[in-house]
């Protein structure tokens, strides 16, 4: 299996931008941590960037609870989740968002990818996103930020650094509330169409109407 490279998410023209809110803090622990709000933004590359377009759906926990540090952390209370679908429900919205968009990968800062896995395992579900690659693009994609700035990546950012401070070194702010999974997404987008023209302006993207290789992962 070859692995991912920048070049291939970024020659793609369609893509879901993913992000998973978990509950978390004392008494949660990996096995029964859930996810509580998955964040979506379907990206058109030839498209504008449209806020009010982004995605929140929220998850009622069945393994755990959303506690204080929960809270404090993602801004989500008990109270907001205690009436929400659980997962189940929400995986089979997601498929349909995806299949909808006509998505040709999703794409989450981070490897939002194993948290879908155990949520999918957990709830005893079929992944909704299974036949769509992935791309972590934290991973893929820091480099080009820091070459996009001529800053210096910072030292031990071996896995890529945190979305707030890549949006920073493209002059870029963050939009909305950190930790909550519709803005996460949302700037996630605004960021990786900014690292695709820049791409474009480098000749790094194939032209429109080029085909494109759909990445085996």
């Amino acid at each position: 299996m070859r692995q991912a490279n920048p070049h291939d998410v970024l020659a793609l023209e369609r893509v879901l931008v993913i992000d998973f809110e978990n509950t978390c803090g004392p008494g949660v622990t990996q096995g029964t941590s859930d996810i509580i709000e998955i964040g979506a933004y379907c990206l058109s590359f030839a498209g504008d960037i449209d806020a009010a377009s982004a995605v929140s759906l929220l998850i009622r926990p069945v393994r755990s609870e959303v506690n204080t540090f929960c809270t404090r952390l993602t801004g989500i209370r008990p109270e907001q989740v205690a009436d929400q679908p659980t997962f189940p429900v929400r995986a089979v919205e997601l498929e349909a968002l995806a299949r909808g968009f006509q998505s040709q990968a999703w794409v989450s800062w981070g490897q939002d990818q194993n948290l879908l896995h155990k949520q999918c395992v957990g709830a005893e579900v079929p992944n909704p996103l299974e036949g769509l690659p992935h791309f972590d693009i934290k991973r893929l994609l820091t480099s080009m930020v820091y070459e996009a700035s001529g800053g210096e990546r910072p030292k031990g950012s071996g896995d890529g650094v945190g979305l707030k401070t890549a949006l920073k070194e493209l002059g870029l702010g963050f939009i909305g509330i950190p930790h909550s999974a519709r803005d996460d997404a949302l700037n996630t987008a605004i960021l990786l169409k900014r690292l695709r023209s820049l791409a474009k302006e480098k000749g790094l993207v194939p032209p429109a109407g080029h085909p494109t290789r759909r990445p085996r992962m």
